[in-house]
């Protein structure tokens, strides 16, 4: 009986494995369309496959191509721009601070998902494309602590409202400015 368990658990592991190496063949049909994907897209998927993997500690970056390649069938030779593309898929992976060396290896090459790589999901992406076009140390530190939830949440036109209203009256917040009209100070 304990054999059988074993063998389900590691049937269940090698099928969550397939899953997720299939989810990348899924989003990417053909090679070609792989060849074509945005480092983003590519690298969410990548996450996601690590994060099966992650249960085995590390994963050396140089096979990924190769097990990549394994999912479009049998092809004669590695397409030239494969390495690539992972490659551009893992920086930006590493930018994001999804992926990160895996220092407790002695040699260079592994990486292991971050704790925000961990807990990623496809939702996430979203998430990241957003805080890479507002960085939140942009931001005016009453803005941030206002208004940067509402507008990562996706309420845009709610946060510009918030940030126009946190920072709209000065005059209230300083005293030695005088309630005159503008008319008066011309």
């Amino acid at each position: 009986m304990p054999n059988e368990v074993g063998c389900a658990a590691a049937f269940a592991r090698v099928r969550g494995l397939l899953d997720s190496l299939m989810a990348i063949s899924d989003r990417f049909p053909t090679i070609e369309h792989l060849l074509q994907a945005r480092p983003d897209e590519l690298g969410a998927e990548l996450v996601l496959y690590l994060q099966t993997l992650e249960r085995n500690g590390h994963v050396y970056e140089d096979g990924l191509p190769d097990r990549i390649l394994e999912l479009y069938g049998p092809i004669t030779r590695r397409p030239p721009d494969l390495a690539l593309v992972v490659s551009e898929a893992l920086a930006w992976a590493r930018r994001s601070l999804l992926v990160v060396r895996d220092m407790s290896q002695s040699s260079h090459g592994f990486i292991s998902l971050s704790r925000e790589g961990r807990s990623f999901t496809s939702g996430s992406l979203d998430r990241l494309r957003l805080r890479e076009i507002l960085p939140d140390i942009l931001l005016h530190p009453a803005i941030r602590q206002t208004c940067l939830d509402i507008f990562n949440d996706g309420h845009y036109e709610a946060a510009v409202f918030e940030a126009f209203k946190s920072l709209k009256s000065p005059s209230e917040r300083r005293p030695d400015w005088a309630p005159t009209s503008m008319a008066d100070r011309w």
